[in-house]
């Protein structure tokens, strides 16, 4: 599969649409949301997440949550103890209120989320053995070989395909514009990142103790280390407030 993060690179000519017809939080958890159920698994199997009735009963219901979880409770505490290049890029989203928007503008979130998912299991099709592009186009099972290099067609265009969709996302947040950060302003607190690397480890090592498949093991590891960073995200804002207090 594409890298999840590599997902809404695919949504982001969205952006040029009149803000009323569309929402990039919509449109950005949208697109990944279906690998959410192995970050909830800790593992590299996903039973449901990636087939088309799914979209109602799962992909749209969490990726509501998570923008609430997002927004509401992640996302501040975050762009303050990000470096600098990237917290005087995002600053101004802090300001975004979500309750709002999501009261006002509902039906264009639940739209964009929508479309954000058929965007995920489209391009999940076309590296995946049996999914409905992989089928039309029967070129994808290749076995490409070249001197020291051999590999099915469908997973060089899953890698590629997820190296360009990240450079696309880096080069976008780049492109932001900045803004001036005052010096009091630009205070991080490495009590943020301690508690995040804590959760981490607690979640990893937890995960390790139950047990991971040997024959996946490199994959669900780092499925693990995705799932435990996401979890830290929501978790860390908690422990602060409980620790400043």
């Amino acid at each position: 599969m594409p890298f999840t993060f590599s997902h809404p690179a695919i949504v982001l000519p969205f952006y040029y649409l009149p803000k009323k017809t569309r929402s990039m939080t919509g449109l950005v958890i949208g697109s990944m949301v279906p690998d959410f159920e192995k970050f909830f698994r800790m593992s590299h199997y996903d039973g449901f997440s990636h087939t088309w009735p799914a979209i109602f009963y799962f992909n749209l219901p969490l990726a509501i949550l998570l923008s609430f979880a997002f927004h509401q409770v992640a996302r501040n505490s975050l762009i303050d103890n990000l470096p600098l290049f990237l917290k005087k890029r995002l600053l101004p989203y802090k300001q975004f209120n979500w309750l709002r928007y999501f009261k006002n503008h509902y039906l264009v979130i639940i739209l964009s989320i929508l479309v954000g998912v058929v965007s995920h299991l489209t391009w999940d099709s076309l590296t995946h053995p049996g999914g409905q592009l992989f089928e039309l186009f029967p070129i994808l099972s290749k076995w490409i070989r070249y001197p020291g290099f051999h590999m099915w067609l469908y997973v060089l265009i899953d890698r590629i395909s997820s190296v360009i969709g990240g450079l696309v996302i880096v080069v976008a947040i780049l492109k932001l514009p900045t803004y001036f950060i005052p010096h009091q302003a630009d205070s991080k607190s490495s009590s943020y990142w301690l508690f995040m690397g804590l959760i981490i480890l607690i979640i990893m090592s937890l995960r390790l103790l139950i047990g991971v498949d040997a024959k996946f093991f490199v994959m669900d590891v780092l499925i693990t280390l995705i799932s435990a960073s996401l979890w830290s995200l929501i978790v860390t804002p908690y422990f602060l407030k409980f620790y400043k207090n």
